[in-house]
């Protein structure tokens, strides 16, 4: 059986699931921590946002199976990544006989999930049409946008390029989609009066934040904020790193960390205790990535200092805090919303360096 091509913009559409599956679980664990955990209903009804989030991977399955236009992709993913947020953040009371939604176990399947959709987007934003068939359907993609009057010269030349590639086989046949190909390009070099570019609402408002951001914020506020959250960040990972060290080496630590989240046997489990030293390694590479950015700082080497400041920080979301939502999720989220605000001043510092 064949491999199935790859869609031209999975890495976008991959990220755009990622982040709304992140900002929902955060969003969500904040919100029910500062309201006290309301419940939705009356009585012995109770409709748990699970029940929101199944809603919203229906919608988000049936729009690209009902419409054509490819703009509508970006729409499914982040309904997609909304739904799957809303659910897997219940996933705790489907592993427990009396539906559990603090169960400790369920934390680090929560973040991992995250951490897999995340490692998925990364991956696949490096992936870059390596086969006639992919090439083929990622041009088929661009000019479909000429249906609905918003294809560009951009996209034309791009989707030219692509049938340019599968017109010219490195064998020297020509096959039938290799034929195929060549008239279609015939077909685009026919067409005249497309626009430069199409400027969505996203873009315009993203080229309008950029405008305000340059105009309004001085360069020096972000060069203040990148030490003071790296500072913030240093500290966070000598206080995880000498915690899960003292854990991993003290059984009786272990055993009343278990009996504090009711989990006891599997804290103790060898998975956990190499979990906690990795966790710990983790963050003497964080202390360590930090120290390498103070320096480069002191040599005037800002963007290399921003450069170790975002792997560290990157560091501690994808290892260090995967350990540490295993004794609390709900505070972890609260931290996470600090350390996702973080990040984002370290990669705008350095595209302002």
């Amino acid at each position: 059986m064949a491999v199935p091509a790859a869609r031209r913009n999975r890495g976008d559409l991959l990220t755009w699931m990622a982040v709304a599956f992140v900002v929902t679980v955060v969003g969500t664990r904040v919100y029910l921590q500062l309201t006290g955990f309301p419940e939705v209903g009356s009585g012995n009804l109770h409709i748990a946002h699970s029940v929101w989030g199944g809603l919203l991977l229906i919608v988000a399955l049936l729009l690209p199976l009902m419409y054509a236009p490819s703009r509508l992709l970006p729409l499914a993913a982040l309904l997609g990544g909304i739904g799957a947020g809303l659910f897997v953040d219940e996933v705790g009371k489907f592993l427990t006989k009396d539906n559990d939604y603090f169960f400790a176990p369920a934390a680090p399947l929560i973040y991992g999930t995250g951490l897999l959709l995340a490692g998925m987007a990364a991956r696949s934003r490096e992936h870059r049409p390596s086969s006639d068939a992919t090439r083929w359907y990622a041009a088929l993609d661009l000019l479909g946008e000429a249906g609905d009057d918003h294809l560009t010269v951009r996209e034309a030349r791009t989707a030219r390029r692509l049938l340019e590639k599968i017109a010219a086989p490195d064998s020297g046949e020509a096959t039938p989609l290799a034929r195929s190909a060549a008239a279609l390009c015939r077909e685009v070099d026919a067409w005249d009066q497309l626009p430069e570019h199409r400027s969505g609402w996203f873009s315009r408002f993203a080229h309008a934040l950029d405008r305000v951001d340059r105009a309004v914020v001085p360069r020096f506020l972000y060069g203040t904020l990148a030490i003071l959250l790296s500072v913030g960040l240093l500290g966070y990972a000598l206080l995880a790193g000498a915690a899960a060290t003292l854990l991993a080496v003290d059984p009786g630590l272990r055993d009343q960390l278990g009996g504090a989240i009711d989990s006891g046997d599997l804290v103790s489990t060898p998975v956990a205790v190499t979990v906690l030293w990795i966790s710990a390694a983790s963050c003497l590479a964080t202390v360590v990535m930090l120290v390498l950015a103070l320096v480069q700082r002191i040599r005037g080497e800002q963007r290399a200092a921003a450069d170790w400041a975002i792997r560290a920080m990157v560091l501690v979301l994808v290892v260090v805090n995967l350990a540490a939502s295993y004794i609390d999720i709900s505070v972890l989220a609260v931290i996470m919303v600090f350390q996702l605000f973080g990040l984002g001043v370290l990669v705008r510092y350095r595209t302002r360096t």
